[in-house]
């Protein structure tokens, strides 16, 4: 997605410790020599693993990448405020109903026209109250045996 739609801002919740959708994503931005990549994460894991967070990204990639080490519902509308509006969004962090309905909510506000919401554990109904909500007809969900992934195209 991130090759084909060349998105030059990018937001994401939830690196994890070793970073791999982050690893993708900027290696996809690199390919398009387009892009930064925003992402939000609360870094819990040092404490308990003795490592941060993003361990794994390969460092010649994190040129494109800032890390907010916080939890979303405090800093994600600051950042929003600070970046302005979004081509694409991907939610993995928190995966509460309240927690991603949050998101999918705030991040719809700062989103572009053509813009994307990506989301993974799609298993509650958050993401479908979402579309609902804002009348989105253009999206998809995929449900898998062990996995739900799901992306809104967004056209205000």
């Amino acid at each position: 997605m991130i090759r084909l739609l060349k998105p030059n801002l990018i937001v994401e919740t939830g690196v994890g410790e070793i970073g791999m959708s982050s690893s993708y994503i900027l290696a996809a931005m690199g390919d398009n020599d387009k892009g930064h990549l925003y992402s939000i994460d609360p870094d819990k894991f040092y404490e308990i693993y003795g490592y941060h967070v993003g361990s794994g990204i390969p460092g010649e990639l994190r040129v494109r990448q800032t890390i907010v080490r916080d939890i979303s519902q405090t800093s994600l509308e600051a950042l929003f405020k600070k970046i302005g509006k979004i081509d694409f969004f991907l939610h993995d962090g928190d995966h509460r109903f309240k927690t991603k309905l949050f998101e999918y909510e705030t991040a719809y506000k700062y989103l572009n026209d053509r813009g994307v919401i990506m989301s993974d554990d799609t298993w509650d109904s958050a993401f479908d109250l979402f579309v609902q909500k804002y009348k989105i007809s253009g999206y998809s969900v995929k449900y898998g045996i062990n996995d739900f992934f799901s992306y809104a195209y967004i056209h205000k």
